[in-house]
């Protein structure tokens, strides 16, 4: 028994046997070109890991250097063992007051900025009523006195600066 064979199915036995040896040497073209580049790769690969290597000795001879510097430092912290906890809580102190005034600066910054929209509101609210001193006060003249109840305009004070 033999099954009914179509030129279509005779086309594609065709086309499969074709593409098998194509790819066979394709394959074969490959494995033989591949052995005279061994050595071009190993070359390549020694001059990458030189390269690294160099590197690696630079970075080594800094740290060497940088090792020397921190003996030194560890022989004059060994010899003055009272001062130089002085002198970190020193650096420790000075660093938390750095952040202190910058904290200060950012609160006083925001209750500036909370001000001004404050003395905006207000002088919307004026400009509605027939009350004119609103309108006519300057924004960085104005301190106001908290209460529990809120801010009145009532409590609305001028500094003399603005």
């Amino acid at each position: 028994w033999q099954p009914y064979r179509s030129p279509s199915s005779l086309l594609l036995r065709l086309l499969l046997l074709w593409r098998r040896r194509v790819v066979r040497g394709a394959a074969a073209a490959d494995a033989a070109a591949a052995n005279p580049d061994v050595l071009a790769r190993r070359e390549l690969h020694l001059r990458v890991h030189a390269a690294a290597l160099g590197g690696d000795l630079a970075a080594a001879t800094l740290l060497r250097i940088a090792r020397v510097g921190l003996t030194t430092d560890a022989a004059t912290l060994r010899g003055q063992r009272a001062s130089a906890a002085a002198d970190l809580e020193a650096a420790h102190a000075e660093k938390v007051s750095n952040h202190r005034q910058n904290a200060r600066f950012l609160e006083a910054t925001a209750r500036d900025a909370w001000c001004h929209r404050l003395l905006q509101l207000l002088q919307v609210i004026g400009g509605r009523h027939d009350r004119a001193p609103l309108a006519s006060v300057p924004a960085c003249g104005l301190l106001l006195l908290p209460t529990l109840g809120g801010f009145h305009s009532s409590q609305i004070v001028l500094s003399q600066n603005g």
